[in-house]
């Protein structure tokens, strides 16, 4: 499974009508919004999707780390779709953040997520395997790679407004710390705000530990 295919199985766990919250109660619990007491169904549901989310994310991240499987493209493809939006100016952004439900509610936004979700996820797949992403140099598209099969689509390419190669890279790592940057300023809700406060922090000490590991060598 690729990149982006694993990305629409662990990021769509309410991809059937059966299960899908799609209510504004249900987009704010996903967004992080925690339940009351006088919470319906379908926002208790949201609730808990979203910590089944968060986790299972973790977990998958935690297989990298252990050199279970190689997450490479997966981690990637969470970054480009998840984070790198928050690049671009909010009129550009999918979903338009903020767990708000428009109209259409129903319809084209169900298989959305809550891009205060989106940075969450791409949060923790920073902390948990952000030591290999920082070191790996894949490159996962044409952009950087003149020999990549034209079959086998773009899993590298942007989701906002890097321009850079379709894979890791130095820049894009640091494309990535300022995007954070700019959420850890205050741009959205609280969760929102100290998941890209954690990651920045993350990707300090990662950065500080390579630079120490050098001075070694």
């Amino acid at each position: 499974m690729n990149g982006p295919d694993m990305y629409m199985v662990l990021h769509h766990p309410f991809a059937s009508p059966a299960s899908s919250p799609a209510s504004c109660e249900a987009c704010l619990a996903l967004a992080g919004a925690p339940p009351s007491t006088n919470s319906s169904e379908r926002a208790l549901t949201g609730a808990r999707l979203r910590t089944q989310w968060l986790n299972m994310n973790a977990f998958v991240a935690r297989l990298w780390t252990r050199d279970v499987i190689d997450c490479a493209d997966y981690a990637l493809t969470t970054m480009a779709m998840m984070l790198e939006p928050y690049s671009l100016p909010p009129e550009q952004r999918r979903g338009g953040g903020t767990g708000e439900c428009g109209d259409d509610a129903e319809g084209s936004r169900m298989h959305e997520t809550p891009m205060e979700l989106d940075v969450e996820v791409a949060s923790v797949w920073v902390r948990e395997v952000g030591d290999k992403m920082y070191a790996s140099r894949e490159i996962l598209g044409p952009k950087g790679n003149p020999d990549w099969p034209s079959n086998a689509g773009r899993p590298g390419r942007s989701g906002g407004t890097w321009d850079g190669v379709d894979g890791y890279h130095p820049e894009r790592w640091a494309h990535w710390k300022s995007v954070f940057e700019g959420i850890a300023r205050g741009e959205g809700s609280g969760n929102m705000v100290e998941a890209a406060r954690a990651a920045v922090e993350a990707m300090e000490r990662i950065e500080k530990k390579a630079e120490r590991d050098s001075d070694r060598r």
